[in-house]
């Protein structure tokens, strides 16, 4: 995955301006990241190592032509690759935004990170409902707790995404307390279903999905003292202001995967 990883890295450093000697320094670490990653301890083969997400504004008018072509074309295609693991597919219709995550294990080839020929013109067909460019993003894998998929019904249940910035000295602690958080939110919140924690150490980006039963149970649980309580906690950790959205989930294939704590 070198090559995806350079590519990643001279995107960051377009982005951020970062002179020759900082971008070299980023490739390094990144690379060393994910070779550290690799070897750490999430080795069990049931448990996704990456999600790529893909997401996009889309023309409500040709929604369901595009997702017809991705659901019945394309995912046969990608679920036939090494390493696949399973799809969850987002929308939200008050905004015209889709995301779809696929997930992937320690045996994924380099094609989840670039765009697969096998696929492409799938891709340039569906990319006649998008109404913005797309955005094409992978993650670690850091939490994964889905304990009871059969009540993850698509068209009724719901995720929030919380997406941040961390400050490189809290990167573990935060990752701690996703895990706390999921526990929590299990115990003391009817209609919670499960969560998964996606992040990138060296960026320090993460997100965090929570999934729910229906709109109305993750509704009830926004209030709470106990996610009030969390984000005061957190807030020291993190650079700027956490981004909320919510969506509904359209499509769900997580076929064998396992929750790992």
């Amino acid at each position: 995955k070198s090559a995806a990883i350079v590519a990643d890295s001279c995107r960051a450093a377009a982005r951020d301006k970062i002179n020759l000697a900082t971008f070299v320094e980023y490739s390094l670490r990144r690379s060393v990241a994910v070779v550290s990653e690799n070897q750490g301890p999430m080795r069990d083969s049931q448990r996704p190592r990456y999600v790529r997400l893909t997401s996009s504004s889309y023309d409500p008018d040709r929604l369901d032509s595009a997702l017809a072509l991705f659901t019945n074309a394309s995912m046969p295609v990608i679920r036939d690759k090494p390493g696949y693991q399973g799809v969850v597919t987002l929308l939200n219709r008050d905004h015209n935004r889709v995301m779809a995550m696929t997930f992937w294990g320690a045996d994924a080839s380099d094609d989840l990170l670039g765009l697969d020929p096998e696929t492409m013109g799938d891709v340039l067909s569906i990319s006649r409902s998008w109404t913005s460019p797309l955005v094409r993003e992978t993650y670690s894998v850091y939490v994964f707790e889905i304990r009871e998929r059969e009540r993850l019904v698509p068209g009724a249940a719901h995720a929030r995404l919380t997406t941040i910035r961390v400050r490189p000295e809290y990167w573990d602690a935060v990752v701690a307390a996703g895990h706390d958080v999921a526990d929590a939110l299990e115990h003391e919140q009817s209609g919670f279903i499960g969560a998964v924690g996606l992040g990138d150490r060296i960026t320090g980006k993460a997100t965090f999905v929570e999934l729910w039963e229906n709109r109305a149970a993750l509704r009830a649980s926004e209030t709470t003292a106990y996610r009030q309580e969390r984000a005061a906690r957190a807030a020291r950790m993190l650079i700027g202001v956490p981004q909320h959205s919510i969506f509904h989930i359209e499509h769900l294939d997580l076929g064998p995967l396992q929750t790992v704590s």
